[in-house]
């Protein structure tokens, strides 16, 4: 079946762009600035001109600083199990504070500050065939990562990689909302995702097409202003043509913005080709 739903991006506000713009080049992305205070992050080694973004930064230096709760964290899929290893080796190498890391059971995972503190996730998915379905529910967990096992996948004596590889995507958001059953209810009638797993009054996760999950939601403290808030802006994604025509608002530059109930906003394009 073709897909009926894409991430391409997510905007993060930050206080001093120079400082977020080094610090993302140091995680491996290629900086391409956009404007004074824009600037695209892109993964790969190639400097093509085209080459899409899966973050952005606009700088916002007034913004608040509690507002970044909006976002728990966004999370970039990487291409193979390999290239998460040489994101750890990297991210060691350079000394970047890291929180945490996990075994999905459907992925595996690196967690990090950036920094303005927005929550980052590199993960990568494990193949589809593999993820576990006990009693025919799919099995999301949060076991330790063999971190020594990963790293074995760069040899014995690895070199630091100085990019993230092409085909390195946004995978998902995980949001902080005021009531994760009403902002399920939109994202399902609006994005026609399903919901995946629930965790009672306290979230769930939903995704398309199958996924484990494009959306996280958690209770919290969603944005207030997402035009002068700092932390997560807007995220980008594609939507099925029809799906993207059935929303009742008006169409910009070939997009569509819409807001979920706790605030989080999105500018939705139509999917070429499903």
């Amino acid at each position: 079946m073709p897909p009926t739903f894409a991430l391409d991006a997510a905007t993060w506000r930050v206080h001093d762009l120079e400082r977020a713009t080094d610090f993302y080049r140091r995680l491996g992305f290629r900086a391409r600035p956009t404007g004074e205070t824009t600037v695209d992050l892109v993964p790969g080694s190639a400097p093509e001109a085209g080459a899409p973004a899966v973050l952005r930064l606009v700088a916002g230096p007034a913004a608040p600083v509690a507002a970044a709760r909006g976002a728990y964290h966004v999370a970039l899929s990487l291409p193979t199990r390999r290239a998460l290893a040489a994101t750890v080796h990297r991210v060691a190498a350079d000394g970047v504070p890291v929180e945490g890391f996990a075994d999905h059971l459907v992925s595996e995972a690196l967690y990090l500050p950036d920094a303005d503190g927005h929550g980052l996730e590199f993960s990568w998915d494990r193949p589809r065939e593999a993820w576990p379905y006990p009693g025919g529910v799919l099995a999301i967990g949060t076991d330790p990562l063999d971190v020594r096992g990963l790293l074995a996948e760069l040899g014995d004596e690895p070199e630091r990689e100085p990019h993230l590889p092409a085909g390195t995507t946004l995978g998902h958001v995980h949001l902080f909302v005021a009531d994760p059953a009403a902002d399920a209810r939109w994202y399902r009638g609006a994005l026609g995702m399903d919901e995946v797993i629930s965790f009672g009054p306290w979230g769930t996760f939903l995704a398309a097409d199958g996924y484990h999950h494009h959306v996280g939601l958690r209770r919290g403290a969603g944005p207030s202003d997402p035009d002068h808030d700092h932390g997560l802006v807007e995220t980008e994604a594609r939507l099925a043509p029809e799906r993207y025509a059935a929303l009742d608002t008006e169409e910009t530059d070939g997009a569509k913005v819409v807001s979920a109930p706790s605030g989080h906003r999105w500018r939705l394009r139509p999917l070429a080709g499903s």
